[in-house]
């Protein structure tokens, strides 16, 4: 019993949060052997980091990155900057999810500042693109169609190379690069663009919600893109899924309204617990 009032009596202790790690920027000779944009490993305050040298390397044969500083560091001021072009033909190849992922990539480096370029960087035939700027000098990167030259981008730019082992980020960041290829297309009516791989996301989906939302996404598309048979198959998937659900009757039968199967609206509204029309 003194043992627990004795416990009792002690102040409870609270862990303090660190304050985040300052960065700064160290200029490493690449070894030999390593080739353009090839990846090194280096020991920094006991600690391993991969360094990406530079494609095409300097002159002088090493490469700048941010590391971790030691205590009593003074932070410095981003001395990079990547943007993204936004106009016309990057952003039908969807350069806002570009833009999304070296963000998300480049989270925590402050060396890095992520912005939308002013205006079409050229090179339309080669989108989506972005310019990386360095100490006033520009360098275009083109065809980013892939996370992979994403997160490329990101470690030529920085000396950092984001981790990509993460099956969850990889998955997020493709799919938030869908997502945008599809709204840029549908704000373009290109209803066939905008269909593109939706039908295999649908099939390949484990979580039911989400296959769900992306079946609509998918039926209302082929309503617009007049695919009347295909949208009327999903439509019905949609209504067996949720049976209980009024919107799914009554957009089910909206589809068979524009499609003049008036017979199959009345079979509908014989359904179980659903009223008569007109009541």
């Amino acid at each position: 019993q003194q043992q627990q009032q004795q416990q009792q009596q002690q102040p409870e202790q609270r862990q303090e949060t660190p304050p985040p790690q300052q960065h700064a920027v160290y200029t490493i000779r690449v070894p030999p052997g390593v080739r353009p944009g090839g990846a090194f490993v280096v020991e920094h305050l006991g600690v391993h980091y991969q360094i990406t040298a530079s494609d095409p390397p300097r002159e002088d044969g090493a490469v700048e990155c941010w590391l971790p500083a030691p205590p009593g560091h003074q932070p410095a001021q981003p001395e990079v900057e990547i943007q993204v072009c936004q106009a016309g033909a990057c952003r039908r190849a969807g350069s806002e999810a570009v833009l999304l992922e070296i963000e998300e990539l480049g989270a925590g480096l402050l060396c890095l500042s992520v912005s939308a370029a002013d205006g079409c960087l050229g090179a339309c035939d080669e989108a989506p693109n972005a310019i990386v700027v360095r100490r006033g000098t520009e360098v275009l990167q083109s065809r980013l169609d892939k996370v992979e030259k994403t997160a490329a981008l990101v470690a030529a730019a920085t000396g950092a190379t984001p981790n990509l082992d993460d099956p969850a980020l990889r998955q997020r960041l493709k799919e938030a690069r869908q997502v945008r290829a599809r709204q840029q297309a549908r704000e373009e009516k290109r209803w066939n663009g905008a269909m593109q791989g939706l039908a295999e996301q649908v099939a390949a989906s484990a979580d039911e919600s989400k296959r769900l939302d992306l079946l609509l996404e998918l039926a209302e598309l082929e309503e617009a893109a007049g695919q009347w048979e295909a949208a009327l198959e999903h439509r019905r998937e949609l209504q067996a899924a949720s049976p209980d659900e009024p919107h799914e009757i009554m957009d089910l039968a909206t589809t068979l309204g524009k499609m003049g199967r008036v017979r199959e609206i009345d079979e509908l509204q014989r359904l179980p617990g659903r009223a008569p029309a007109g009541d």
